[in-house]
């Protein structure tokens, strides 16, 4: 708390709006990525107060004010705010600020991207190439770019999929959450590692193999492998003419497109046409009959 907190009430069981008002405009700039409005910064240090008297304690009062800033609209939502006249108009410096923290980090704006917007820096073509080099120097840019290809490749997909045991007997949670994190770390390793080709991340054979995707691709994992993580994920290249090479022939792809029972060339086409090339493919006519897909023991797809 102290860490946050800059200043010391004159009492912790009661009010003091001018502490109130220091650590709330801090926090609010954070949470809201921009500076509090006068307005703004005065009712939320009066409820603050009006909390305070309530429960008999100071923090507990800025604890409740904070609870209510993070419901409110001004944090859910992303707001764009327009500058300039009607013959160039432009985002301003903090919606500019919003747009690449949450494109390359995932996440809010922090101090020293918030202070480059207010000084204006991200107006100039030199401001943003300043803030977007250290963004992509910085450590967080591997969480925004796996958040990125997860929402790209529709991983949120795994959360309803379902698998015929019968057919599929080692399809599990564990295994499609295995197989979403190979994927991303196969991704992060050839661009943010590697510094590699994105073209390439549909040829590679570096991938890395937990010991459950091992089992379905036949191949034995172990944590003494070199370069095996903590966590029990090896490094791994696939032989030449195997035909597993690219994040498309990696499990996440493919079971993510294929019916319950067995594959899909239509499903993974479509997805190919969509999600890679941003090709829409029409949706079928009203009058097609997918009995013969849903059917697994159809003796035409055997």
């Amino acid at each position: 708390r102290d860490s946050r907190i800059d200043c010391q009430p004159a009492s912790p069981t009661a009010p003091d709006d001018k502490c109130a008002g220091q650590f709330l405009g801090q926090v609010g700039r954070l949470l809201y990525r921009r500076p509090l409005t006068q307005d703004e910064l005065g009712a939320l240090v009066q409820g603050a107060n009006d909390a305070t008297k309530t429960v008999g304690n100071f923090y507990s009062g800025l604890e409740i004010t904070l609870a209510s800033m993070l419901q409110s609209p001004e944090f859910l939502f992303d707001w764009e705010v327009a500058q300039g006249g009607a013959a160039g108009k432009t985002l301003d410096g903090y919606s500019k600020a919003a747009r690449l923290s949450f494109f390359l980090w995932d996440t809010a704006p922090d101090d020293t991207l918030l202070n480059a917007a207010e000084k204006g820096e991200l107006n100039t073509q030199k401001g943003i190439e300043k803030q977007v080099d250290r963004m992509l120097a910085s450590p967080r840019l591997e969480a925004g770019a796996r958040a990125y290809f997860a929402d790209m490749l529709g991983f949120d997909g795994f959360d309803n999929l379902a698998k015929d045991p019968a057919i599929y007997p080692k399809y599990s949670f564990g295994l499609a959450t295995d197989a979403q994190e190979q994927t991303l770390r196969t991704i992060t390793d050839h661009m943010l590692t590697r510094n590699g080709d994105y073209r390439d991340l549909f040829t590679t054979r570096n991938t890395f193999l937990s010991r459950q995707l091992g089992a379905v691709y036949g191949i034995p994992v172990s944590k003494d492998a070199p370069g095996a993580t903590p966590d029990g994920w090896q490094p791994y290249s696939f032989p030449a003419g195997d035909p597993r090479s690219g994040i498309l022939m990696q499990i996440s792809f493919l079971a993510l497109h294929s019916h319950p029972g067995r594959t899909s060339p239509t499903l993974r086409g479509k997805a190919l046409r969509e999600t890679i090339l941003c090709q829409k493919v029409p949706d079928p006519p009203g009058n097609v009959n997918f009995s013969i897909v849903q059917d697994t023991k159809n003796p035409l797809y055997k």
